[in-house]
């Protein structure tokens, strides 16, 4: 019974430290605002965790159907991490609580974007909530909804 309850103990430790926002994610559209659009065809992210590391890769279809792939590995420690991007130099990760985040994504230095980033407490939505300048110096404010696509909780 004790190693019973030492592993149940051990599983909740396990998943308390695991970022809500691991598992596989859609876009949904109906729920999300793209300012100034168009938004994309469709968009899946996956979230993956690798000890304090977390990667996330988007995958999808812009709206004039090309296709597009984005990935990013960084840690919620509130420091600046480097990003393979066109448009940014660095990802930075502020936690508010583990379910709510702020975003910055800067190049040269400057802050180009900035965003908010909430999972509900079921861990089934993902609300993105984004402003500033996309990678083309065009101002964007974007509300991004995404629904839990896996059976992670």
């Amino acid at each position: 019974m004790k190693q019973i309850l030492a592993s149940l103990l051990c599983a909740a430790v396990l998943l308390a430290e695991q970022d809500p926002r691991v598992g596989l994610w859609k876009l949904d559209l109906a729920q999300s605002r793209f300012r100034p659009g168009p938004p994309p065809k469709s968009e899946t992210v996956t979230v993956t965790q690798d000890g304090e590391w977390i990667t996330s890769r988007s995958d999808g279809i812009e709206a004039d159907g090309t296709r597009f792939s984005h990935s990013k590995r960084y840690r919620r420690d509130g420091k600046e991490h480097k990003i393979s991007s066109p448009e940014y130099d660095t990802f930075q990760v502020i936690v508010r609580t583990p379910y709510d985040s702020d975003a910055l994504y800067r190049r040269k230095g400057k802050v180009m974007l900035s965003g908010r980033s909430v999972v509900s407490p079921d861990r089934l939505t993902w609300t993105l909530t984004t402003s500033g300048m996309d990678g083309k110096h065009k101002p964007v404010a974007n509300r991004i909804v995404y629904r839990r696509a896996d059976s992670i909780r």
